[in-house]
């Protein structure tokens, strides 16, 4: 890449000197081709990092700050003639060597781990940041980090505790919502079953966003809840998130649905939750449990909170 960089420069010098042959206008065209091709591949992949290198590059060949924005200024031709090379190069060097790095990353080993009935797993990551994965939950990264970020993709609960690293942003892929943070404590809640998304943060500041937009950035004990169905979702507080307890396999669900219950309760016990009276599916619900807590101690204490009965059949509880 080294050859490569000063044949081109030679020839950027050439041509505006008008000293380029047929065939070297030729071998110039090609390389500014390569340079649209590379740019253009990867319209749908956010390069932030590439962008600020560009920045980098153009700045400092034109003799400007990189942390200054640049006016409209005039300069020599011969100035304009290295700034373009310079520039020229810097790109063709930057969007070569990321399509590389992303051929290389077709070959990464991903680990994926799944939360059995009733368990939670708590996992270390290659850089040192931990999980912890709730019931019924699985996540997938890779076993080695990618050098520019650090990506994990999650179906169900975990709560993360991330390893601080400010060149290298770790973020959580849960549907169509992604959560990016350098290092904090936070908690994901994203069940495919389920119409919502719920992210918690417990300290530190993490960045939400879907397919489309950045939805919001979520500080000490602020929450996001995401509609899976409209796109629409609301910020929040909640002063009860406690790493330790999470991890203790203590579980706290706030002004949940039928839905999410009757999922926890599959997740946690294996049953399945029945509510014959129904009208109660359309309340939202509050409670607590500990995954080594018996079915009949939760259900006693759930029933006894809204003044209703169980019975269980089989697999199958009844609550009326």
């Amino acid at each position: 890449m080294k050859d490569e960089s000063k044949d081109l420069q030679r020839l950027i010098e050439k041509f505006h000197k008008g000293e380029c042959s047929p065939e070297e206008e030729l071998m110039l065209t090609i390389w500014v081709n390569r340079l649209n091709e590379h740019s253009s591949a990867h319209k749908d992949v956010d390069k932030p990092a590439i962008k600020e290198k560009m920045l980098e590059a153009i700045t400092s060949a034109a003799g400007a700050p990189a942390n200054r924005k640049i006016n409209n200024f005039t300069l020599p031709l011969k100035r304009w003639t290295t700034i373009a090379a310079a520039v020229l190069i810097a790109c063709l060097s930057i969007l070569l060597s990321y399509n590389s790095n992303q051929k290389a990353d077709t070959n990464i080993v991903y680990i994926t781990h799944y939360a059995g009935e009733g368990k939670m797993l708590h996992l270390s990551l290659p850089d040192s940041s931990l999980i912890y994965l709730s019931a019924g939950s699985s996540i997938r990264f890779p076993k080695q980090f990618a050098r520019l970020s650090r990506e994990v993709h999650l179906n169900g609960e975990a709560f993360f505790k991330v390893t601080r690293h400010t060149d290298k942003p770790f973020i959580v892929h849960a549907g169509p919502v992604s959560t990016r943070v350098l290092g904090t404590q936070f908690k994901v809640n994203s069940f495919l079953s389920l119409q919502s998304i719920n992210i918690e943060v417990e300290e530190g500041k993490v960045q939400v966003s879907n397919d489309t937009k950045v939805l919001s950035s979520l500080t000490n004990h602020q929450t996001l809840l995401y509609d899976r169905k409209t796109g629409e979702f609301a910020t929040g507080v909640n002063k009860t998130i406690h790493l330790e307890d999470f991890a203790k396999g203590h579980i706290i669900f706030k002004n949940a649905s039928f839905e999410e219950l009757a999922l926890r309760v599959k997740n946690q016990y294996g049953y399945n939750l029945i509510f014959q009276d129904s009208a109660l599916k359309a309340n939202r619900f509050t409670a607590d449990f500990y995954i080594t807590q018996p079915i009949n101690i939760f259900l006693s204490k759930f029933c006894s909170v809204y003044g209703k009965s169980f019975t269980i059949k089989g697999k199958e509880i009844f609550i009326r």
